[in-house]
């Protein structure tokens, strides 16, 4: 795809929403999120600005103006590694981060007009590696011999047994209860956060050394879970009555 001149558009390309008629009768998800060619002209609209305030406004530190260039220049899976090298769950954080209050409050383009929107296309960069079919082959990391205990499945859970992994411990997740993923599953509603969203780790997915106990969980009577994409291949041995994050 071709790079894009900066878009001097004083507004954020408008979001696909379900039709209010339609959603009125459903529980699904109201934004649709953008396609390939409004997420390039969405990307146009950053200045790349030297001192990348967006940035500071990103409680991890998202590497903003690097990972909007490569979106419009249309290369979205290095799009992606960019993001997730600093953030763990970008489908997530894209759809129920206040990044109004944080990355977007501190965009230039703001100060007369619309900010950026970073939230969506960072929903976007994630959602399109998901729906991926070719996705990049996933290295496991080499075990270091330890064992690490992670007490809870919420985001902070997830992402902290994502990072052990990548690092060679044996991870064990407890989750007190029947589904893993805490606030992502019990806390957000799903026309906000679709489950399939929920169980989209991204990088903290469990690797081939993690196992997921819940109160679900009959540890005599394990069971694979379907691998999850991330830079560990995914092998969490919880029970058929429990469930574990999917890329489903």
């Amino acid at each position: 795809m071709a790079n894009l001149k900066v878009n001097m558009s004083m507004t954020k390309n408008p979001m696909p929403e379900q039709n209010p008629v339609v959603r009125a009768g459903n529980f699904d998800e109201v934004a649709l999120g953008y396609d390939a060619d409004t997420a390039m002209k969405e990307a146009a609209r950053c200045l790349d600005c030297k001192n990348t305030p967006c940035r500071e406004g990103c409680p991890v530190a998202v590497k903003i103006p690097r990972f909007l260039e490569k979106v419009r220049e249309g290369d979205f899976e290095a799009a992606y590694e960019i993001v997730t090298s600093t953030n763990s769950l970008p489908a997530v954080c894209g759809r129920v981060c206040p990044q109004e209050k944080q990355c977007e409050s501190k965009c230039v383009r703001g100060l007369k007009g619309e900010s950026v929107g970073i939230g969506r296309l960072e929903r976007f960069v994630a959602d399109w590696h998901m729906a991926r079919e070719d996705k990049p082959e996933m290295t496991v990391p080499v075990p270091n011999g330890h064992r690490v205990a992670v007490i809870g499945s919420g985001p902070a859970g997830l992402t902290c047994a994502g990072d052990l992994c990548k690092m060679g411990y044996d991870v064990t997740i407890f989750e007190a209860f029947h589904k893993s993923g805490g606030v992502l599953v019990y806390g957000i509603p799903q026309f906000r956060l679709a489950s399939r969203s929920s169980t989209m780790p991204s990088s903290a997915s469990p690797s081939p050394s993690t196992s997921f106990l819940t109160t679900a969980s009959r540890p005599s009577s394990s069971a694979r879970a379907p691998a999850c994409p991330s830079s560990c291949a995914s092998r969490a041995r919880i029970s058929s009555a429990s469930t574990a994050p999917t890329s489903s």
